[in-house]
């Protein structure tokens, strides 16, 4: 397994646990990433076909899409699971658009260069970001959405704890 599919595969595990209708989280996320992963394998046997190169805009279109998706599939996550939107994997998402346009005057291998440095830039920025608010001593959209489905779940138990107590 790859990193990128075990990312998947734990974000996959995770939404199933931790949320209310784990099983639509889980297809919506492994449909997405399966997706930018079987792209970036096919993509991956271009580049490694033709190096040097310029691949045709149809192939430059399948190199491309691998990050993309994936990028897309994870920002549609989090907004899914804490209702806000990564701004910086939906950025890394549209420059993986941009690095494809200029694919098409560019080696495949620098192609596929440049489109490792966008999910390395997005993951980077993503602790650049999570060490400041920690710092800072903000809580990140995750935690508020754990601190918010533990208070529901308290009251959930309480109201069932009450309903289902015998009356004195």
């Amino acid at each position: 397994m790859t990193v990128v599919e075990v990312d998947c595969l734990f974000i996959s595990i995770v939404s199933c646990v931790a949320s209310r209708s784990g099983r639509m989280f889980f297809s919506v996320n492994s449909t997405g990433c399966g997706g930018g992963n079987i792209l970036s394998a096919v993509g991956d046997e271009l580049v490694i076909a033709h190096r040097t190169e310029r691949l045709p805009s149809y192939e430059v279109a399948v190199v491309a899409a691998g990050p993309a998706v994936y990028l897309l599939a994870h920002t549609l996550f989090g907004y899914t699971i804490t209702g806000s939107v990564s701004k910086r994997k939906l950025f890394g998402t549209l420059s993986c658009v941009v690095v494809g346009f200029v694919g098409l005057f560019v080696p495949a291998l620098v192609l596929a260069g440049l489109l490792t440095v966008v999910p390395v830039a997005v993951i980077g920025s993503d602790y650049l970001v999570a060490s400041r608010r920690k710092a800072d001593g903000e809580a990140s959209p995750h935690e508020k959405l754990e601190t918010e489905t533990s208070s529901e779940w308290s009251v959930n138990r309480r109201i069932a704890t009450n309903f289902h107590s015998p009356d004195p």
